[in-house]
């Protein structure tokens, strides 16, 4: 989960949202070590809880990105932008709970 944040750093950077500097990209990513070496520990960690929690940690960092754009490129209220990605953000989290939790 410690991923989000430099994956958040990384997107927002190539798509020129934010301007990143160095220390704060090195923060993230030492970060993002600790949380890597922790998770190695783990002794009921599967490949697909991981590729679950990345593609949670994508999304996310999608819906940030997509309220930055709107807020900052677009000259969009936040609630405006909320009316317009909630419908987004609640298919993205259905989805995968009517596929994964279905009887």
């Amino acid at each position: 989960k410690t991923g989000a944040p430099a994956l958040l750093l990384l997107v927002l950077s190539v798509m020129r949202v934010e301007k990143v500097s160095f220390s704060t990209a090195s923060l993230a990513m030492l970060m993002v070590l600790g949380s890597t070496l922790a998770s190695l520990q783990q002794p009921n960690a599967t490949p697909l809880g991981l590729a679950i929690q990345m593609t949670s940690q994508l999304c996310e960092v999608l819906q940030c990105t997509a309220m930055q754009i709107f807020l900052q490129q677009l000259g969009f209220e936040a609630w405006d932008a909320g009316y317009y990605l909630a419908p987004a953000v609640a298919s993205c989290c259905l989805l995968p709970s009517l596929i994964l939790e279905w009887p």
